[in-house]
């Protein structure tokens, strides 16, 4: 799970104390003005900031002496404006100032105000810095799995039948709102308009996980599927071989045979325009169509793996062309912080459980072992090899189905190996494979990613003795 980014903080600094906007008028720098022209000429005014200074965003370390200078100038101004006023209602004053002492008075309470002011400002600032370090440094490893469409989903387990759009987008952003205090999680709804953000989960249903129905003029939503329900995903593993086995395979063969019938037709055409004489050219063997595997214990079986102390592995029973789907992977759809808490520590789990997009296929009992008694699922028993790989697991045309289908054709006979990307790590690996045909073992490593070496016949450090990696022995067209 990769990291997020750490979150940074920027403040934009507000009107500067002393007043209140219906006083400040419409100046932009937060200053009070006179709502009356005054009848004597006014005192020179302060220097007009420009629209780039005033929308310039400060640094917190900033902060307290802008607020200062903003609070000084505010209340000398409020002086000058205070005499000003008094001179044009005509106020006379006997051997004093026009209201002087009450003018020094209130800008004396307007400084000290401002001062309050800014030191609050000051404190919350800091109060705000820390907490955002704090949640910065809890947040470095944040799940990838903490997303939008997560506490959508998490919603919509939730709900009892179809919902509508308005509960389900509240619900999730309250959830949201939980998990952050709870876990220090950065927001996933952080925009302005959560409830949109929410609501175009619900209308694009990404991955085809959620559906909808239409009820009583309502748009209601659901999940198209049960999470850690075993009985409902083994009900739809069922239908989909029995689809697979009666659509897919019937029309895989038979296109495969027209394609083999025109090869044959092509090199008998060659065979006969390079003759002399045509009179001497043999008969053509009369062409014998392949019949496709009935279910998937035609097609498949699984027995010891060629790979030395792999266990069990997935052989083929039929020659098979490329891009054909064999099967799919077996698994019960879970949550992915779920599935961590409750099975990834129990047994074998985390050996055959696989992720598909936004949930985990748990392939594992309550003991962490496969299904295999009686065996549920033959590609549990599928063995890692980067280098020999002949099958590729890829995503599917439904919500949580993972498809093994072929990379090239595939022999009777020839052991079947996925490559299960780079989140293995394969460090140090040697990868000892016994070939049916002579009875020796190749080993296969990391060291050697353009050959191989035959053990016991030849020395592994010299590197020029190394036999090509591909083709192998059993590679190859049909």
């Amino acid at each position: 799970q990769s990291p997020t980014s750490q979150a940074s903080a920027s403040l934009t600094p507000g009107p500067a104390p002393g007043g209140s906007s219906d006083e400040a008028g419409s100046s932009q720098s937060g200053l009070a003005r006179p709502r009356a022209k005054p009848a004597v000429a006014p005192v020179e005014a302060r220097p007009r900031q420009t629209r780039s200074q005033t929308s310039k965003r400060l640094l917190l370390a900033d902060r307290p002496s802008q607020a200062k200078q903003e609070a000084e100038s505010a209340a000398s101004l409020l002086l000058t404006l205070g005499q000003t006023g008094a001179e044009a209602d005509g106020v006379r004053s006997h051997g004093a100032s026009p209201k002087k002492d009450g003018v020094q008075q209130m800008a004396t309470e307007t400084n000290s105000d401002a001062a309050a002011g800014s030191k609050r400002k000051r404190e919350a600032d800091n109060n705000e810095a820390g907490e955002l370090g704090r949640k910065a440094k809890l947040t470095d490893n944040q799940p990838a799995w903490y997303t939008q469409l997560y506490l959508v989903l998490r919603i919509l387990r939730d709900c009892k039948g179809p919902t509508g759009r308005k509960e389900i987008c509240k619900g999730a952003i309250e959830l949201d709102a939980k998990m952050s205090r709870e876990f220090s999680f950065r927001r996933a709804f952080k925009g302005k308009t959560p409830m949109n953000s929410a609501s175009s989960i619900l209308t694009k249903s990404p991955e085809h996980l959620i559906s909808s129905e239409d009820s009583k003029g309502r748009r209601m939503y659901q999940l198209a599927f049960k999470f850690n329900d075993f009985e409902d995903a083994r009900a739809k593993y069922e239908s989909w071989k029995v689809k697979l086995w009666e659509e897919h395979w019937p029309k895989k063969w038979k296109a495969w045979n027209e394609q083999r019938a025109a090869v044959l037709e092509k090199e008998r055409a060659e065979a006969l325009s390079a003759a002399a004489d045509h009179d001497k050219i043999p008969e053509a063997e009369p062409f014998t169509p392949l019949e496709p595997p009935k279910n998937e214990s035609e097609m498949v079986e699984v027995k010891e793996s060629y790979i030395l102390q792999a266990g069990r592995g997935v052989f083929a029973l039929h020659n098979i062309p490329y891009n054909t789907t064999l099967g799919f992977y077996f698994g019960v759809p879970c949550f992915e912080d779920e599935y961590d808490k409750v099975k990834d520590h129990i047994g074998q789990s985390s050996e055959y459980s696989i992720k598909y997009k936004s949930t985990v296929l748990d392939a594992t009992d309550a003991d962490g072992l496969p299904y295999d008694r009686p065996l549920l699922c033959p590609f549990h028993m599928l063995n890692d090899h980067p280098w020999l790989y002949n099958v590729a697991l890829m995503d599917g045309t439904v919500v949580n189905q993972i498809t093994i289908t072929t990379c090239r054709d595939i022999r009777a006979g020839e052991e079947l190996y996925a490559n299960y990307g780079t989140a293995i790590d394969r460090k140090g690996w040697q990868y000892r494979v016994k070939s049916p045909e002579d009875g020796k073992t190749r080993v296969y490593s990391n060291r050697y990613v353009k050959g191989f070496y035959i053990e016991g016949e030849e020395d592994e450090e010299d590197p020029s003795i190394l036999r090509k990696r591909l083709p192998s022995d059993v590679d190859g067209p049909l």
